[in-house]
């Protein structure tokens, strides 16, 4: 019983250390509440950005900070040998990496070095700004965020997205993986359906 004490108390002692640690060094823990970009439920998550300074290596104290169930990284200064450290945290439930310039061949192998996280979703930086109305067959827009690609090109909800310069698009979770394949800054011309009107606006994704 005094050994698991001993132990509990070490690990919290670790724990508070890693906190202080990455919060000096540009990371932001952020408290359960709604996600501004996509408007749904956020849980507890730690959120790397670009001023993240503690590169590979303070990617190993992100792993000991305890209670973190999503780890957001978006456009820090990281690769993969330090990401794949983040396979330490037991509660981790989604890895999201955005705007981290890698080749199909380096997603493929993180993803499986990964494989303990039940969601990994890579993005190269592109966002469009939209959230879906439905789980149905069809990508048919919810709701549009203010000042992103979504909203410049004018999209509305209700809006049926058939295509994405010139691919046909199934539904909103194809969607978004053709989109997760495009960098920020990219412009692509997309082809939708407004009641009886097809309409091609072109959009391009904020680079910042």
């Amino acid at each position: 019983l005094i050994v698991a004490r001993s132990l509990l108390a070490l690990a919290e002692i670790q724990h508070r250390r890693a906190v202080t640690r990455i919060l000096a060094q540009g990371a932001k823990i952020m408290e359960p509440g709604v996600n501004e970009v996509f408007g749904r439920t956020r849980e507890r998550q730690i959120v790397l950005d670009k001023e993240w300074e503690g590169g590979d290596e303070g990617l190993e104290d992100v792993a000991a900070v305890r209670n973190i169930r999503v780890v957001f990284i978006r456009g820090a200064d990281v690769t993969p040998k330090g990401i794949v450290k983040l396979a330490k945290m037991a509660q981790l439930q989604q890895l999201l990496i955005y705007g981290i310039k890698l080749d199909d061949e380096q997603v493929a192998d993180l993803k499986q070095r990964l494989a303990k996280i039940p969601f990994v979703d890579f993005r190269r930086g592109a966002l469009l700004g939209i959230t879906s109305q439905q789980n149905g067959a069809k990508a048919v827009v919810g709701s549009v965020r203010a000042n992103t690609a979504a909203a410049a090109a004018g999209l509305l909800p209700g809006d049926v997205i058939e295509q994405l310069d010139g691919q046909e698009v199934g539904n909103f979770q194809h969607l978004t993986s053709l989109i997760s394949k495009h960098y920020a800054g990219d412009e692509l011309t997309l082809q939708l359906t407004r009641g009886h009107e097809t309409m091609t606006p072109k959009i391009q994704f904020p680079s910042s």
